[in-house]
């Protein structure tokens, strides 16, 4: 790479949820924010800097409008969305996990079976193994560019 660092990045894409694009576009196409980190040690501003860069580049693309959300279980509150201009829609509702071995399982894997672990989840909750916690709803903000 030239001797260059990736320090690093943005992942846009598909919302998530099925019913997303209807409930939250009006109009227009719409992605979700999906993933996206930067290393610690860049300068202050540097996470609402490269996002800006990033955004002009979707709305060039034809995107209407972007869609994220910010995770208070991991100390997020959205504040560079609300300093890129992105509308603040609530909270989604609380959710629950299963914490089994030291990480936490969506509970929505139990009942799924195409996760490799969902028998083995079930039987570490009915064993008493694992357990059920709260997780507080996350941030939903979103981004509609002007035409």
């Amino acid at each position: 790479m030239n001797g260059q660092t990736v320090v690093g990045g943005a992942l846009f894409g598909k919302p998530a949820a099925f019913n997303v694009e209807c409930k939250y576009a009006t109009a227009g196409k719409l992605v979700e924010l999906r993933r996206f980190v930067l290393e610690d040690w860049l300068p202050k501003n540097s996470e609402s800097r490269y996002l800006a860069v990033a955004l002009r580049d979707l709305k060039r693309r034809g995107v209407c409008h972007v869609l994220s959300y910010a995770d208070p279980a991991h100390g997020h509150d959205g504040t560079i969305y609300r300093a890129l201009g992105f509308a603040y829609l609530g909270k989604t509702s609380r959710r629950k996990h299963v914490l089994w071995r030291g990480k936490k399982y969506p509970d929505r894997n139990i009942h799924q079976i195409h996760f490799p672990y969902h028998v083995e989840l079930r039987a570490a909750l009915q064993s008493g193994e694992a357990k059920k916690v709260g997780v507080p709803g996350k941030h939903i903000y979103l981004k509609t560019f002007s035409t």
